[in-house]
């Protein structure tokens, strides 16, 4: 008497079967991994938040070392002002306002000086403030910059006109550079909180925390058992009467 339960699935059903639990199993390992890495930046973003700061390090050594590095950054800005369009905290829209600084030595570094809240960005740039005092020295996070994003409204540079404030609908430091008509440093820099009109909360993990990713691995992994369990179910040999 054969008292295997099952009967014999065709080939397609296997293939079908095989295929939805490598890619439900790989889905949820992967957001699994995600959820390691972004726990990781977290953990070293608030590790260089408590660090004392470091002199900038100049000639390309702030690329290596760790993601985050609080840093002491001294030297005169430039001219131009780059805005980030389309960000938002705390439910309000603005832009992230950027500017350079020359060093000491003639390197050019991109500094974030924080959010400003601009609700409508049709009817022009919002007002920008004073930029601070630098030759005494400003403190900050140094980080890769933010990714390019999807490249929606158009070439920034049909922005500039004769003003030197560049509105970036997405951002890209080779764009910067190039608008500058100079080279920056590979990394920029988030300066701290502090007094003045900029919002400086700055989180590593802004859309997507690892607390979901874990909870999306959890869904794609349930998504495998349930395959499993169909193709037994489906597939399961009726008692004899």
């Amino acid at each position: 008497m054969n008292a295997w339960p099952f009967g014999r699935p065709s080939a397609l059903a296997w293939s079908l079967l095989l295929l939805g639990l490598v890619v439900f199993t790989g889905l949820g390992a992967w957001q699994h991994g995600r959820a390691g890495f972004k726990r990781a930046l977290i953990a070293g973003h608030a590790d260089a938040v408590q660090a004392a700061p470091l002199p900038w390090p100049g000639g390309g050594a702030v690329a290596e070392g760790p993601r985050f590095r609080r840093v002491l950054v001294q030297g005169t800005w430039l001219e131009r002002r780059y805005l980030l369009d389309n960000q938002s905290r705390d439910g309000r829209t603005g832009v992230d306002d950027f500017a350079a600084l020359r060093m000491a030595d003639g390197e050019v570094v991109l500094v974030g000086l924080g959010f400003l809240a601009h609700g409508d960005g049709r009817r022009g740039l919002p007002p920008l403030p004073a930029l601070p005092e630098a030759a005494g020295g400003l403190t900050g996070l140094s980080m890769p910059p933010p990714a390019h994003g999807l490249r929606l409204g158009g070439d920034w540079r049909a922005h500039q006109g004769d003003s030197p404030v560049r509105l970036m609908p997405w951002f890209d430091l080779a764009m910067v550079a190039a608008d500058l008509g100079q080279p920056l440093a590979a990394r920029i820099v988030r300066l701290d909180p502090g007094p003045g009109p900029w919002q400086r909360d700055w989180r590593p993990v802004e859309a997507v925390p690892p607390e979901r990713h874990l909870a999306y691995a959890l869904q794609w992994w349930t998504m495998a058992l349930a395959a499993l369990v169909i193709f037994l179910v489906v597939n399961r040999r009726p008692k004899p009467p």
